[in-house]
């Protein structure tokens, strides 16, 4: 995505949140949503956010990093619960991992359950993986 584009986005949240789910692999989305929103009251989830970006950068060799881990991992314990209060229920599906700072990933019951939610999980997080419970014939 540009920079022309992602600062026009940055004003507007379902923007940049669209911009993130059409591009999961490119970080500058997120971390321009971290801004956006510390700037609108919520530093805890920045933070989250640039710190997984973070690690995803420099892997477990970065200086501090079991001290950055600590902290992303107090600040989810912290707030999981709310972040994921955000995603609606849906029939059959378990909002999963979270990865650069969104949960990234669902648990399906059975492929049919994904199939049935897949535009609805799509619409609501960059969807990266997908764990199957249960696996029954499939017809393709």
């Amino acid at each position: 995505m540009r920079v022309r584009e992602l600062e026009i986005l940055m004003t507007d949240e379902q923007g940049l949140l669209r911009a993130i789910r059409e591009d999961p692999a490119d970080l500058t989305p997120r971390l321009i949503y971290a801004d956006w929103l510390d700037e609108h009251g919520d530093p805890a989830r920045a933070e989250f956010i640039r710190l997984q970006c973070l690690r995803s950068q420099e892997g477990i060799t970065a200086p501090n990093e079991f001290e950055r881990r600590d902290r992303e991992e107090e600040l989810l314990r912290d707030n999981r619960a709310r972040w994921l209060a955000e995603l609606p229920p849906l029939w059959g599906i378990t909002w999963s991992e979270f990865g650069h700072g969104f949960v990234e990933s669902v648990h399906a019951y059975s492929f049919r359950a994904f199939q049935r939610q897949a535009a609805q999980i799509r619409s609501r997080i960059p969807l990266l993986g997908l764990t199957l419970q249960r696996v029954s014939r499939i017809i393709v």
